[in-house]
C-alpha cells in the first residue's frame, strides 16, 4: 500500500475540510429555521474550525512547513492581539464585549474562537488577490478590503444571535462604521506580514481552492442572508461588496 506523500496529505486534509464546511452551511441554515438551538451552536463551532483546517493545511502546502506556520501563528496572534485591544479599550473597533456563547475566551475578554474566524477569511482573501497583477504595496490593501467585504455579513447575523454587542450601536444594523475600520487595519497589517514571509519564495504555484473557497463564502453569506438569516437587503449588500473582488479575478481565471 502506498502512503500519501506530506504535499499530497496536506491536499486531502484542505479539500476534505473545504468539503465539509460546504456539506455543512445548508445544514446550519436549515437548523436555524427550525430554531435547533444545539445543533446551531455545534454548527457555529464546527464550520469555522473546519476552514480554519482548510486554510492551514493549504498554506502549509503552498507555502512550505516555516512559512505556512508563521503565516498562521502571525494571523491568530494580531487578530487576538486586535480583539483584546478592542474589547479592552474600545478603540480600533469600537465598544462592544463579547457574550459567553462562543466559549472561553482569552483574558475573560476575547474567545479563542474568534482568531479562527479571522483566519478562515484571511486567507482565501489573500489567496484571490495573487490572480490580481497589482504591486505589493496594493495587494495588502485589496486583501484587506476583501476581508472586510465578509464581516459586512458576518456582523449582523452574530449581534443578532447575541454572540457580542454593541453597546453604543451603530449605522449599520447596530454595528458602527469604526468596527469595519478596525477590520481592514487588522487584515492589512496582517497581509504586510503575510507579503513580508511570502514575497521571496511565493506559493509553489498559484492554487485555485482558495478562490473558490472564497466564492464559496460569498455565495453562502449571499443565498443565506437573504432566505434565512439576516434579510435581503444585507443579502444584496454583500453580493455586490465581495462580488467586487470575485467577478474580475474568475474571468481572469477563465482566460488562463
Amino acid at each position: 500500500m502506498r502512503y500519501l506523500n506530506k504535499e499530497s496529505a496536506l491536499s486531502v486534509i484542505s479539500a476534505g475540510c473545504f468539503a465539509l464546511y460546504l456539506a455543512a452551511m445548508p445544514v446550519y441554515c436549515l437548523l436555524r429555521v427550525f430554531d435547533a438551538q444545539t445543533g446551531v451552536t455545534w454548527l457555529t463551532f464546527a464550520m469555522p474550525l473546519l476552514m480554519t483546517g482548510f486554510a492551514i493545511a493549504h498554506m502549509l502546502g503552498q507555502y512550505g512547513g516555516w512559512r505556512g506556520t508563521a503565516m498562521a501563528l502571525s494571523a491568530f496572534g494580531i487578530s487576538l492581539a486586535a480583539e483584546i485591544i478592542g474589547v479592552g479599550t474600545g478603540w480600533l473597533f469600537g465598544d462592544y464585549v463579547y457574550t459567553e456563547r462562543l466559549g472561553p475566551k482569552a483574558f475573560g475578554l476575547v474567545p479563542w474562537l474568534i482568531p479562527c474566524a479571522w483566519l478562515m477569511i484571511l486567507y482565501p482573501a489573500w489567496e484571490i488577490t495573487r490572480h490580481a497583477s497589482v504591486s505589493r504595496l496594493v495587494r495588502p490593501v485589496l486583501a484587506a478590503l476583501a476581508v472586510t467585504a465578509y464581516d459586512l455579513s458576518l456582523d449582523p447575523r452574530m449581534v443578532a444571535d447575541g454572540y457580542w454587542v454593541w453597546r453604543g450601536g451603530g449605522f449599520y444594523f447596530g454595528i458602527p462604521f469604526s468596527n469595519f475600520v478596525g477590520w481592514f487595519i487588522t487584515a492589512w497589517v496582517i497581509g504586510i506580514g503575510w507579503d513580508w514571509l511570502t514575497h521571496t519564495r511565493g506559493a509553489k504555484n498559484v492554487g485555485r481552492l482558495p478562490v473558490w473557497a472564497y466564492i464559496a463564502l460569498w455565495l453562502g453569506e449571499t443565498v443565506a442572508n437573504i432566505f434565512f438569516w439576516s434579510g435581503p437587503v444585507v443579502g444584496v449588500i454583500v453580493f455586490v461588496a465581495m462580488g467586487v473582488f470575485v467577478l474580475p479575478i474568475v474571468r481572469l481565471i477563465q482566460t488562463r
